[in-house]
């Protein structure tokens, strides 16, 4: 094994029977040989075979293909990892696949399943509710006495004398049980109607939007990194536009400070009762972006006690100069009174409630509007609690579909103060 070389045929000349079959490339001596074939590997018992390459594989293999222990590493472990890869890559993958099907395959089948539960439910309910017309039937004729009434009635066109006494008895009984049947229909008529109210469209709504709300927050992976280079604040490039129409026309004073980071919008004096001003934002939103903006009332910037509406929501490019600024029903109203704010339940559009009731919240509560047109989201939420939540009536969600050109919008009542305390891109 003293001289080996290869002829035409890549025979070892020591052993020319032999094919030379392995060329060294790793931890090679200064005098070391490096052509193998199989004879000079069992004659040499320092040989080891992932400090080689098969020349086979090396004249047969194409530009796309890995060379066991090429290019030589100094890492063993790593060296391992590079040679099994192309046995393992493929079967991996395959398996990875079929192991995600199976997995989302079982997942939609559990939420078929919990929906055809809740579907069958809501089906019992109904069933449930309508069975009342049975009930009812039986209830009355068991009170009325109906059957009898008219037996007694018939006697007496039959034998007047002797019936007269009788059929008024059975009159004034019936006079004296008006309270108590009075009372018994009407805790029927009550039963029913808690009953039918678990039918309410609130149910069904609420279930669809807790729904949404859940699948626009999975991630297949773990997107915390990404997250926070995809959500954006644009607070201090948000500004609001008077808009040319109103009652009356007030001054708006806009106070923006770097250090707190929020823009206060303030009536700088008192309004008359009937007076209103619009606003809309100097950009239309993105439909396929979701929008998160965080409002609160301003007490600290007037002495006086506030009283008003404000209302805050989208309204549509060419309507922001005009009479119908609120029309398209993308908004809601917060009435504030007494160091409380509710909803207000007059203005249509945001007012559907499926979690609390956005009733006495304390005036140092923030009110956060979330938009996602594309995803069909448009609702309020109270914060920091997080207890109320009111979603877009359905009859005007089209709106909300149709619309491209929306712009965010305030409109203020009376003696009002808003600040935009967070405005949030993603």
């Amino acid at each position: 094994m003293d001289q080996i070389q290869i002829n035409q045929g890549l025979m070892c000349l020591h052993h020319p029977s032999n094919e030379v079959i392995y060329l060294q490339v790793n931890e090679i001596s200064q005098d070391q040989i490096i052509f193998y074939c199989e004879t000079c590997i069992s004659k040499d018992y320092d040989f080891k075979p992932q400090n080689c390459i098969r020349i086979k594989q090396l004249l047969e293999s194409s530009a796309d293909q890995i060379i066991f222990s090429w290019p030589p590493l100094n890492d063993r472990k790593l060296q391992k990892k590079v040679n099994d890869y192309c046995l393992t890559e493929g079967e991996t993958a395959k398996q990875m696949q079929m192991k995600i099907i199976v997995e989302f395959d079982e997942l939609r089948q559990q939420t078929l399943q919990k929906l055809k539960e809740l579907e069958k439910q809501a089906l019992q309910q109904v069933e449930k509710v309508y069975s009342f017309e049975s009930q009812f039937i039986q209830k009355y004729k068991q009170i009325s006495q109906v059957d009898y009434l008219k037996k007694i009635f018939e006697d007496y066109i039959n034998y007047k004398g002797e019936m007269h006494t009788c059929l008024k008895y059975f009159i004034n009984y019936y006079q004296q049980q008006k309270d108590n049947h009075s009372r018994i229909f009407q805790q029927f008529f009550d039963e029913q109607a808690i009953e039918i109210n678990k039918l309410n469209d609130h149910n069904f709504c609420e279930i669809k939007q807790q729904i949404a709300d859940y699948l626009d927050k999975i991630q297949y992976f773990n997107q915390d990194i990404q997250q926070l280079s995809i959500k954006k604040s644009f607070l201090p490039e948000v500004s609001f536009i008077k808009s040319t129409y109103a009652e009356q026309f007030n001054e708006l004073n806009v106070f923006k400070n770097s250090i707190l980071n929020f823009i206060i919008f303030q009536q700088v004096f008192k309004f008359n009762q009937n007076t209103s001003e619009q606003y809309y934002s100097n950009f239309i939103l993105d439909p396929n972006k979701k929008y998160t903006f965080q409002f609160r009332s301003a007490n600290n910037l007037m002495q006086e006690q506030q009283q008003g509406i404000f209302i805050i929501g989208l309204v549509r490019d060419e309507f922001k100069n005009t009479q119908q600024f609120t029309n398209d029903n993308l908004c809601c109203g917060i009435l504030k009174s007494n160091n409380q704010i509710y909803l207000d339940s007059y203005t249509n559009g945001i007012c559907q409630i499926v979690k609390g009731d956005f009733d006495y919240l304390s005036d140092s509560t923030e009110i956060q509007l979330v938009i996602h047109q594309s995803q069909n989201i448009l609702y309020i939420t109270d914060l920091p609690q997080n207890k109320h939540k009111a979603i877009l009536m359905d009859q005007y969600l089209t709106n909300l579909q149709t619309y491209q050109n929306l712009r965010l919008c305030i409109k203020l009542y009376d003696n009002i103060s808003i600040a935009l305390t967070s405005a949030i891109v993603e």
